[in-house]
C-alpha cells in the first residue's frame, strides 16, 4: 500500500481531484474514514424508497455501495467516477452486485451522465458528493 505521508501537498491535491493508481487508492481509503461521519450524515438525508435508482457522482471507491443498497429495497445504483482507477475499483469490489444488475460503474463526468431523462426523481447534495434518488 502506498504511504500518503510521501506525498507533496501538491501531488494530494492532484489526488483528490482524480485518484489514480495505487497511491489513489489508499488516498480513497483514507478519505472514506476521514469522511465516514459527514457522508453518513448526507446519506441519512435520503429518502430512498423501494425501487428508487440512486445516480452518485464522484463515488471515490465504491466501498460504500453495498451498504448503501440496503436501506431499500431493490434499489439500483449507478455511479459516475472521472478516475478510471476509482470505476475500476468499485466496479472490482461490488462484482456481484454489477454481475446482478443492482450496481453500475461508469467512468464520466456531469455532462454524460449515463441516465435517460426522468430517471430521477430528487437531488441531495453534500460537499462533494452529490447523490440522486
Amino acid at each position: 500500500m502506498a504511504c500518503l505521508d510521501d506525498l507533496t501537498p501538491a501531488a494530494r491535491a492532484k489526488l483528490l481531484g482524480k485518484p489514480d493508481g495505487e497511491t489513489g487508492l489508499a488516498l480513497a481509503e483514507w478519505m472514506n474514514d476521514f469522511n465516514r461521519p459527514f457522508i453518513e450524515a448526507s446519506r441519512n438525508c435520503l429518502r430512498l424508497e423501494d425501487r428508487h435508482r440512486l445516480l452518485e457522482i464522484g463515488f471515490g471507491n465504491g466501498h460504500h455501495v453495498t451498504d448503501l443498497l440496503a436501506r431499500a429495497q431493490s434499489l439500483e445504483y449507478v455511479g459516475v467516477d472521472i478516475s478510471e482507477t476509482m470505476v475500476e475499483e468499485g466496479a472490482r469490489f461490488n462484482h456481484v452486485l454489477v454481475t446482478t444488475g443492482q450496481a453500475r460503474f461508469h467512468l464520466g463526468n456531469v455532462e454524460a451522465l449515463p441516465l435517460r431523462a426522468r430517471e430521477l426523481r430528487s437531488c441531495h447534495r453534500h460537499q462533494r458528493d452529490l447523490f440522486l434518488a
